[in-house]
């Protein structure tokens, strides 16, 4: 009994499982086998604290919660090791920030831009602020190009930082046609 004989019906079945099928395959194919990400992910957490411990004077337990919290453990050790490296900050409020920011080398660049522009000020004032900022690179700017321009106005980095961390973001073009409604 061929193809012809069959009815239409199943002959559309038998279409739509090998569609099925055919997806399935495709999809099956692009996922990524699990043992090269577990490994990958095993060797992350390893580094994070092989590198936390080689480097700051903190506790087992503190490396070990650090790390083991970390979405991306080696971003965070590298973050720490960055800012460790070229500030005089201390370990523990480095790693407090590292800790608590969606992008810890942009986090890090901040920090750092911002010590070499003030002289190694080593304030821990310099990691929150850059921590709070949603765009770090744009916040170090704003702080180093002000300072440059007007270095005598803000003396103190705590001042400049703050200007730059209030900056609004306004709409500069609004629509002409916007008529506000009287009561």
């Amino acid at each position: 009994m061929g193809a012809a004989n069959l009815p239409k019906k199943a002959f559309s079945a038998q279409r739509l499982s090998f569609a099925s099928l055919a997806a399935i395959a495709v999809t099956a194919a692009s996922v990524p086998a699990a043992p090269a990400a577990t490994r990958n992910s095993i060797d992350n957490y390893k580094t994070c604290a092989k590198e936390l411990l080689a480097t700051l004077d903190l506790s087992d337990q503190q490396i070990t919660k650090a790390c083991s919290h970390a979405l991306h453990p080696a971003r965070l050790s590298q973050c720490v090791l960055d800012i460790h490296k070229e500030t005089k900050l201390t370990g523990t409020d480095i790693l407090e920030a590292c800790k608590r920011v969606r992008r810890p080398k942009e986090l890090a660049k901040c920090v750092i831009q911002i010590d070499r522009t003030f002289d190694r000020i080593a304030h821990p004032g310099v990691l929150d602020y850059c921590r709070r900022s949603l765009m770090p690179h744009q916040f170090a700017n704003c702080v180093v190009g002000l300072h440059r321009k007007f270095p005598l106005r803000f003396t103190p980095a705590m001042d400049l930082m703050e200007t730059c961390i209030s900056a609004e973001d306004l709409p500069t073009v609004l629509d002409p046609s916007f008529i506000p409604l009287e009561n």
